[in-house]
């Protein structure tokens, strides 16, 4: 994945050979690189003692809602976190760990999705004995439960197989998508990925793998989001993880039948070493849709991104303009993670910014869509905004223009992450604890 807290470190496409033909060179001479830096990768060896994240957040109401990620425990276990909002105050839930709680286990929730108070989904990974595993938890008005899915990476050593965003349109009808495969030194297959819930159980649906389905060639799904049972976009990127590689946006439609490819722009272009991504997708309608993330480039030495907003009017993709609030030029580093829209002329684009191996710090963006244009808003950054200081803010829910929450994590220097919950009211971001 280009955020690089997944199961795959993509560089893109089976476009690739065509890519180097435009570029004029048959080999690929530039050094690898996976995207931008826009939060830590996951995993017990990059923990802090006693952290704790927040990834995703969803609202039935605005006394109802919940967010999802993971936190340490003192036995140095990443476990699953859940937190509710019951209109007064953040309040933790018990949830099951599948990965574990002893020493190194791990278990990780990417996203949370509501059609009732009664019925929410969380997905996100594990660590099983061998391989990562996909996680689908279920709520039920009283209770978290784990359900079983299909696991098509299996579970032989080096084999992924990953769930980092969900939707549902009912009760009865849900997408989880991801990516599965193997990986391993110097090989990588990956595969696009997308489950469906019918009441009853989840089952595989076969979705295209634009990027192919070789030996290094890496296709992964970020996102997804349904304006009905019969229109669905899944969003991610397409690559070949193979020396510098092209790294391509990639979006998937669902037209009650089957999965297809979509044409979408990919604003870094096509040249050897470009970086495109799509990170979270929001719709209003079947005639509006927004899809954020980052695209950029470059050497591993000398490296920028840029926020990325994509706009759908019901007949094509078409890039639309944002700030880049830590600049544009050489290691500036700007990426979007999430988005939400209360009506067409209100949307919040949410994710960090800080220039790429100079300080080590970063900071959170707030981006505001009136109906005209993007433009930045002012919000806290908790964790501080000195070197060594950490802000993410890594997905936003709005229940309506005046209601809104951003959830993601803060960190002061060396101290542990902790979580980072945020609130509009109609004219201002303020933290709000969660514990």
């Amino acid at each position: 994945m280009g955020r690089g807290r997944y199961g795959f470190a993509l560089l893109t496409a089976a476009l690739l050979t065509a890519a180097l033909t435009i570029a004029g060179t048959a080999t690929v001479a530039a050094p690898a690189q996976a995207g931008p830096p826009s939060r830590p990768p996951a995993g017990p060896a990059l923990l802090r003692p006693r952290s704790q994240d927040l990834n995703s957040v969803y609202c039935t109401a605005s006394t109802t809602c919940w967010a999802v990620g993971f936190k340490e425990t003192s036995k140095h276990a990443a476990v699953n976190q859940i937190v509710r909002w019951n209109g007064r105050k953040w309040t933790a839930v018990s949830a099951p760990s599948p990965g574990g709680t002893k020493m190194n286990a791990f278990s990780e929730l990417f996203a949370v999705r509501c059609t009732s108070a009664s019925n929410c989904w969380a997905v996100g990974i594990y660590q099983g004995a061998q391989s990562q595993l996909a996680q689908t938890l279920h709520w039920n008005g009283s209770k978290w439960a784990q359900v079983s899915i299909p696991e098509p990476g299996g579970t032989h050593e080096g084999q992924v197989t990953d769930l980092i965003d969900v939707a549902c349109t009912s009760a009865n009808d849900c997408w989880a998508v991801g990516e599965y495969g193997a990986r391993g030194i110097g090989s990588v297959v990956g595969h696009n990925f997308a489950i469906r819930w019918t009441g009853k159980k989840w089952f595989k649906v076969k979705a295209p793998n634009p990027a192919g389905t070789k030996q290094n060639d890496v296709n992964s799904l970020d996102a997804v989001r349904c304006t009905s049972i019969k229109d669905c976009w899944a969003g991610g990127t397409a690559g070949v993880e193979a020396g510098a590689g092209i790294q391509l946006d990639e979006m998937l439609h669902w037209n009650g039948t089957k999965w297809s490819q979509a044409d979408v722009p990919s604003p870094a272009g096509f040249m050897v070493g470009a970086f495109n991504e799509i990170n979270g997708l929001s719709c209003t309608s079947a005639s509006d849709c927004w899809a954020i993330g980052s695209y950029g480039g470059g050497s591993v030495s000398d490296e920028t991104f840029l926020n990325m907003a994509l706009h759908w009017n019901g007949h094509k993709w078409t890039q639309a303009m944002t700030p880049n609030p830590d600049g544009t030029g050489s290691n500036d580093s700007n990426v979007l993670n999430g988005v939400s829209c209360s009506a067409a002329n209100n949307c919040w684009a949410v994710g960090t910014f800080g220039t790429i191996s100079v300080s080590n710090s970063s900071k959170g963006e707030a981006l505001h869509w009136k109906g005209s244009t993007w433009t930045k808003a002012k919000a806290p950054n908790p964790g501080g905004t000195a070197g060594g200081d950490q802000n993410s803010y890594n997905s936003v829910r709005c229940v309506s223009a005046k209601d809104c929450w951003i959830v993601g994590f803060s960190r002061n220097g060396s101290n542990p992450d902790l979580d980072l919950t945020l609130h509009w009211n109609s004219t201002k971001w303020s933290v709000q604890p969660s514990n």
